[in-house]
Protein backbone atom coordinates (compact mmCIF):
# COMPACT_ATOMS: atom_id res chain seq x y z
CA UNK A 1 0.00 0.00 0.00
CA UNK A 2 1.01 3.68 -1.05
CA UNK A 3 -0.12 6.62 0.60
CA UNK A 4 0.28 9.27 3.34
CA UNK A 5 -1.19 6.69 5.84
CA UNK A 6 1.07 3.73 5.16
CA UNK A 7 3.92 6.58 5.17
CA UNK A 8 2.68 7.92 8.49
CA UNK A 9 2.85 4.07 9.92
CA UNK A 10 6.38 3.37 8.37
CA UNK A 11 8.15 6.17 10.08
CA UNK A 12 6.10 5.87 13.23
CA UNK A 13 7.42 2.48 13.78
CA UNK A 14 10.99 3.26 12.13
CA UNK A 15 13.56 1.59 14.45
CA UNK A 16 16.45 0.82 12.65
CA UNK A 17 19.51 -1.05 13.97
CA UNK A 18 22.72 0.72 13.71
CA UNK A 19 26.38 -1.31 12.94
CA UNK A 20 29.32 1.26 13.67
CA UNK A 21 26.99 4.27 14.11
CA UNK A 22 25.57 3.16 10.42
CA UNK A 23 22.04 1.90 9.72
CA UNK A 24 21.96 -2.00 9.50
CA UNK A 25 20.23 -3.83 5.93
CA UNK A 26 19.74 -0.24 4.03
CA UNK A 27 18.50 -2.60 0.93
CA UNK A 28 15.67 -3.80 2.58
CA UNK A 29 14.92 -0.16 4.15
CA UNK A 30 15.19 1.14 1.24
CA UNK A 31 12.86 -1.07 -0.83
CA UNK A 32 10.44 -0.88 2.24
CA UNK A 33 10.64 3.02 2.32
CA UNK A 34 10.39 3.27 -1.17
CA UNK A 35 7.36 0.46 -1.62
CA UNK A 36 5.51 2.71 0.17
CA UNK A 37 5.71 5.55 -1.72
CA UNK A 38 5.09 4.31 -4.59
CA UNK A 39 8.21 3.50 -6.06
CA UNK A 40 8.57 0.02 -7.84
CA UNK A 41 11.69 -2.45 -5.97
CA UNK A 42 13.61 -1.88 -9.96
CA UNK A 43 13.48 2.36 -9.33
CA UNK A 44 15.58 1.93 -6.33
CA UNK A 45 19.05 2.13 -7.21
CA UNK A 46 22.14 2.01 -5.34
CA UNK A 47 24.74 4.76 -5.40
CA UNK A 48 28.13 2.61 -5.69
CA UNK A 49 30.38 5.97 -4.31
CA UNK A 50 28.20 6.18 -1.51
CA UNK A 51 29.63 8.96 -0.55
CA UNK A 52 26.86 11.20 0.69
CA UNK A 53 23.66 9.42 -1.11
CA UNK A 54 23.40 6.00 -0.46
CA UNK A 55 19.96 5.28 -3.00
CA UNK A 56 18.35 6.77 -6.29
CA UNK A 57 14.71 6.59 -6.73
CA UNK A 58 15.21 6.33 -10.72
CA UNK A 59 12.79 4.61 -13.65
CA UNK A 60 16.40 3.44 -14.52
CA UNK A 61 20.48 3.88 -14.22
CA UNK A 62 19.77 5.90 -17.66
CA UNK A 63 17.22 8.36 -16.34
CA UNK A 64 17.62 11.31 -14.33
CA UNK A 65 16.60 10.48 -10.31
CA UNK A 66 13.79 11.68 -8.93
CA UNK A 67 14.98 11.32 -5.31
CA UNK A 68 18.41 10.60 -3.59
CA UNK A 69 17.84 8.92 -0.41
CA UNK A 70 20.61 9.02 2.30
CA UNK A 71 20.66 7.08 5.76
CA UNK A 72 22.13 9.47 8.55
CA UNK A 73 24.67 7.89 10.48
CA UNK A 74 24.60 8.41 14.53
CA UNK A 75 27.72 10.37 13.77
CA UNK A 76 26.79 12.69 11.27
CA UNK A 77 23.70 13.99 12.44
CA UNK A 78 25.69 18.02 13.39
CA UNK A 79 27.14 17.57 9.83
CA UNK A 80 24.07 16.83 7.48
CA UNK A 81 23.26 20.68 6.31
CA UNK A 82 26.63 21.13 4.94
CA UNK A 83 26.06 17.33 3.13
CA UNK A 84 22.55 18.20 1.60
CA UNK A 85 24.10 21.60 -0.08
CA UNK A 86 26.79 19.52 -1.25
CA UNK A 87 23.78 16.60 -2.65
CA UNK A 88 21.99 19.29 -4.25
CA UNK A 89 24.35 21.30 -6.29
CA UNK A 90 25.91 18.28 -7.93
CA UNK A 91 22.84 15.29 -7.85
CA UNK A 92 19.13 15.98 -7.76
CA UNK A 93 16.17 18.14 -7.19
CA UNK A 94 14.94 16.26 -4.16
CA UNK A 95 16.47 14.87 -1.00
CA UNK A 96 15.65 12.68 1.70
CA UNK A 97 17.49 12.41 4.57
CA UNK A 98 15.85 9.32 7.29
CA UNK A 99 17.51 8.59 10.61
CA UNK A 100 16.52 7.14 13.70
CA UNK A 101 14.57 10.41 14.78
CA UNK A 102 14.30 12.65 11.87
CA UNK A 103 13.52 12.52 8.23
CA UNK A 104 14.57 16.00 6.14
CA UNK A 105 13.20 16.68 2.80
CA UNK A 106 14.88 19.14 0.48
CA UNK A 107 13.34 20.24 -2.79
CA UNK A 108 14.94 22.81 -4.90
CA UNK A 109 16.67 25.03 -1.60
CA UNK A 110 14.06 24.36 1.01
CA UNK A 111 14.76 22.08 3.76
CA UNK A 112 12.19 20.76 6.08
CA UNK A 113 12.67 18.56 9.22
CA UNK A 114 10.57 16.14 11.01
CA UNK A 115 10.94 14.38 14.56
CA UNK A 116 9.42 10.51 14.01
CA UNK A 117 8.54 11.00 17.45
CA UNK A 118 6.32 13.98 17.10
CA UNK A 119 5.54 13.32 13.26
CA UNK A 120 1.99 13.66 12.29
CA UNK A 121 -0.36 12.57 10.27
CA UNK A 122 -0.89 16.09 8.52
CA UNK A 123 2.96 16.32 8.19
CA UNK A 124 3.65 12.46 6.14
CA UNK A 125 0.87 13.74 3.90
CA UNK A 126 3.44 16.73 3.35
CA UNK A 127 5.93 14.48 2.74
CA UNK A 128 4.12 12.39 0.54
CA UNK A 129 2.63 14.65 -1.82
CA UNK A 130 6.48 15.83 -2.31
CA UNK A 131 8.64 12.38 -2.78
CA UNK A 132 5.97 9.91 -4.03
CA UNK A 133 6.13 8.43 -6.93
CA UNK A 134 2.70 9.47 -7.66
CA UNK A 135 4.23 13.18 -7.62
CA UNK A 136 7.33 12.71 -9.76
CA UNK A 137 7.43 14.44 -13.74
CA UNK A 138 7.11 11.57 -16.45
CA UNK A 139 10.05 9.52 -17.52
CA UNK A 140 12.31 11.16 -20.19
CA UNK A 141 11.31 8.99 -22.80
CA UNK A 142 8.15 10.08 -22.53
CA UNK A 143 8.90 13.86 -22.43
CA UNK A 144 11.20 13.24 -25.61
CA UNK A 145 8.35 11.81 -27.13
CA UNK A 146 5.76 14.48 -26.74
CA UNK A 147 8.38 16.96 -27.54
CA UNK A 148 8.84 15.43 -30.86
CA UNK A 149 4.96 15.79 -31.34
CA UNK A 150 5.21 19.44 -30.84
CA UNK A 151 7.64 20.37 -33.08
CA UNK A 152 6.29 17.87 -35.73
CA UNK A 153 3.15 20.49 -34.85
CA UNK A 154 5.20 23.69 -35.31
CA UNK A 155 6.39 22.61 -38.59
CA UNK A 156 4.00 21.53 -39.87
CA UNK A 157 0.86 23.82 -39.31
CA UNK A 158 -0.58 25.75 -41.72
CA UNK A 159 -2.70 28.97 -40.90
CA UNK A 160 -2.37 31.61 -38.53
CA UNK A 161 -4.23 30.24 -35.97
CA UNK A 162 -2.52 27.04 -36.19
CA UNK A 163 0.98 28.29 -36.18
CA UNK A 164 0.36 30.66 -33.15
CA UNK A 165 -1.26 27.64 -31.40
CA UNK A 166 1.18 25.10 -32.07
CA UNK A 167 4.09 27.44 -30.60
CA UNK A 168 2.10 28.58 -27.45
CA UNK A 169 1.83 24.85 -26.80
CA UNK A 170 5.44 23.86 -27.48
CA UNK A 171 6.81 26.50 -25.38
CA UNK A 172 4.60 26.00 -22.66
CA UNK A 173 5.78 22.73 -22.29
CA UNK A 174 9.09 22.94 -22.18
CA UNK A 175 9.14 25.84 -19.59
CA UNK A 176 6.76 24.19 -17.39
CA UNK A 177 9.61 21.23 -17.35
CA UNK A 178 12.25 24.12 -15.81
CA UNK A 179 13.11 23.44 -12.34
CA UNK A 180 11.00 26.09 -10.33
CA UNK A 181 9.69 27.61 -13.04
CA UNK A 182 5.01 27.18 -14.03
CA UNK A 183 3.45 28.55 -16.74
CA UNK A 184 0.86 31.19 -14.25
CA UNK A 185 -1.16 32.51 -17.55
CA UNK A 186 -1.78 31.65 -21.17
CA UNK A 187 -2.99 34.37 -23.44
CA UNK A 188 -3.28 37.30 -20.55
CA UNK A 189 -5.32 40.36 -21.95
CA UNK A 190 -3.74 43.19 -19.76
CA UNK A 191 -5.33 46.91 -19.94
CA UNK A 192 -2.82 47.45 -22.81
CA UNK A 193 -1.69 44.06 -24.53
CA UNK A 194 -1.94 40.78 -24.94
CA UNK A 195 0.58 38.09 -23.92
CA UNK A 196 0.98 34.98 -24.84
CA UNK A 197 2.58 33.30 -21.60
CA UNK A 198 3.26 34.44 -18.46
CA UNK A 199 5.75 32.28 -16.26
CA UNK A 200 6.07 32.32 -12.42
CA UNK A 201 9.58 31.76 -10.90
CA UNK A 202 10.22 30.48 -7.47
CA UNK A 203 13.43 31.07 -6.42
CA UNK A 204 13.13 29.34 -3.09
CA UNK A 205 12.69 25.87 -4.94
CA UNK A 206 15.89 26.37 -7.38
CA UNK A 207 18.39 28.83 -7.96
CA UNK A 208 18.03 30.06 -12.02
CA UNK A 209 20.64 33.02 -11.81
CA UNK A 210 19.60 34.66 -15.33
CA UNK A 211 16.08 35.14 -13.60
CA UNK A 212 17.29 37.45 -10.89
CA UNK A 213 14.62 37.92 -8.57
CA UNK A 214 11.97 38.54 -11.15
CA UNK A 215 8.63 36.35 -9.98
CA UNK A 216 7.50 36.66 -13.60
CA UNK A 217 8.66 36.23 -16.90
CA UNK A 218 7.15 37.13 -20.01
CA UNK A 219 7.25 34.58 -22.71
CA UNK A 220 5.71 35.37 -26.51
CA UNK A 221 5.61 33.16 -29.19
CA UNK A 222 6.23 34.09 -33.32
CA UNK A 223 5.99 31.03 -35.47
CA UNK A 224 7.07 32.76 -38.71
CA UNK A 225 8.62 31.48 -41.77
CA UNK A 226 11.26 35.05 -41.61
CA UNK A 227 13.48 35.86 -38.71
CA UNK A 228 11.51 38.21 -36.22
CA UNK A 229 12.18 41.87 -36.79
CA UNK A 230 12.65 44.91 -34.39
CA UNK A 231 9.12 46.13 -34.39
CA UNK A 232 8.01 42.78 -32.70
CA UNK A 233 11.49 42.86 -30.26
CA UNK A 234 10.32 46.66 -29.61
CA UNK A 235 6.82 45.06 -28.88
CA UNK A 236 7.84 42.35 -27.07
CA UNK A 237 9.92 45.10 -24.71
CA UNK A 238 6.65 47.70 -24.16
CA UNK A 239 4.50 44.48 -22.70
CA UNK A 240 8.13 43.64 -20.50
CA UNK A 241 7.60 47.39 -19.30
CA UNK A 242 3.52 47.00 -18.96
CA UNK A 243 4.10 44.35 -16.41
CA UNK A 244 7.49 45.28 -14.51
CA UNK A 245 8.97 42.26 -15.83
CA UNK A 246 12.88 42.45 -16.32
CA UNK A 247 13.28 39.05 -18.02
CA UNK A 248 11.68 38.00 -21.56
CA UNK A 249 11.48 35.21 -23.54
CA UNK A 250 10.70 35.14 -27.60
CA UNK A 251 10.47 31.82 -29.44
CA UNK A 252 10.77 32.42 -32.76
CA UNK A 253 10.56 29.03 -35.10
CA UNK A 254 13.41 31.34 -37.07
CA UNK A 255 15.27 33.58 -34.38
CA UNK A 256 15.82 37.05 -35.49
CA UNK A 257 17.12 39.51 -37.85
CA UNK A 258 20.78 40.02 -37.06
CA UNK A 259 22.76 39.19 -39.69
CA UNK A 260 24.32 40.68 -42.88
CA UNK A 261 22.26 44.12 -43.13
CA UNK A 262 19.56 43.26 -41.35
CA UNK A 263 21.01 43.89 -37.59
CA UNK A 264 17.96 45.52 -36.07
CA UNK A 265 16.50 43.28 -33.80
CA UNK A 266 19.50 41.85 -32.78
CA UNK A 267 21.32 45.34 -31.28
CA UNK A 268 17.29 46.20 -30.46
CA UNK A 269 17.59 43.82 -28.10
CA UNK A 270 21.42 44.29 -27.11
CA UNK A 271 20.87 48.24 -26.46
CA UNK A 272 17.75 47.82 -23.98
CA UNK A 273 20.18 45.43 -21.96
CA UNK A 274 22.56 47.90 -21.79
CA UNK A 275 20.82 50.74 -20.96
CA UNK A 276 18.06 49.45 -18.57
CA UNK A 277 18.92 45.53 -17.97
CA UNK A 278 15.78 44.12 -19.30
CA UNK A 279 16.98 40.98 -21.01
CA UNK A 280 15.07 39.15 -23.78
CA UNK A 281 16.17 35.79 -24.67
CA UNK A 282 15.59 34.18 -27.50
CA UNK A 283 14.81 30.57 -28.75
CA UNK A 284 14.48 29.08 -32.00
CA UNK A 285 13.15 26.29 -33.33
CA UNK A 286 16.31 24.72 -33.80
CA UNK A 287 17.25 25.67 -30.41
CA UNK A 288 14.13 24.02 -28.64
CA UNK A 289 15.21 20.54 -31.74
CA UNK A 290 18.35 20.17 -29.25
CA UNK A 291 16.64 19.68 -25.88
CA UNK A 292 15.77 17.31 -23.92
CA UNK A 293 14.31 18.81 -20.91
CA UNK A 294 13.95 21.78 -19.05
CA UNK A 295 17.24 22.07 -17.55
CA UNK A 296 18.62 21.96 -21.05
CA UNK A 297 16.28 24.67 -21.71
CA UNK A 298 18.11 26.76 -19.04
CA UNK A 299 21.16 26.00 -20.24
CA UNK A 300 20.05 27.52 -23.47
CA UNK A 301 18.63 31.09 -21.98
CA UNK A 302 22.32 31.00 -20.20
CA UNK A 303 23.83 31.09 -23.54
CA UNK A 304 21.77 33.61 -24.62
CA UNK A 305 22.32 35.63 -21.57
CA UNK A 306 26.18 35.44 -21.83
CA UNK A 307 25.53 36.51 -25.45
CA UNK A 308 23.90 39.47 -24.38
CA UNK A 309 26.54 40.34 -21.33
CA UNK A 310 29.03 39.76 -23.99
CA UNK A 311 27.64 41.15 -27.05
CA UNK A 312 28.53 38.62 -29.42
CA UNK A 313 25.97 35.87 -31.06
CA UNK A 314 26.28 32.74 -32.05
CA UNK A 315 25.28 30.77 -35.36
CA UNK A 316 21.97 29.87 -35.16
CA UNK A 317 20.38 32.60 -32.82
CA UNK A 318 19.79 35.11 -35.57
CA UNK A 319 18.70 34.46 -39.05
CA UNK A 320 19.87 35.68 -42.07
Amino acid sequence: MSDANALYQFLRSFRPSYVNDAIGDKPTIAKEFANVLGYDSSEVLEDTDGFIIDYWFSLNEDADPWIALQFLTLGNRRSYHWEFETSLETNGQKIIALGHDVIAISKGQRFTFYGLAELTLEQSQEIFQIVSRAEQPPPLIFKRECLQTLIKAVESAKTTKEKGDAMEELAQFVIDDIPAVTVEYTNLRTRSSEIDIVAKYDPSESSIPIFGTDRYILVECKNWHKPVTSSVVRDVFGKMENTNCRTGILFSKTGITGRAKYREAEREIHTKFVRSGSALLVVSLDDVKKVNSGKDLVRVLEERFAELTLDFSKPGTVGS
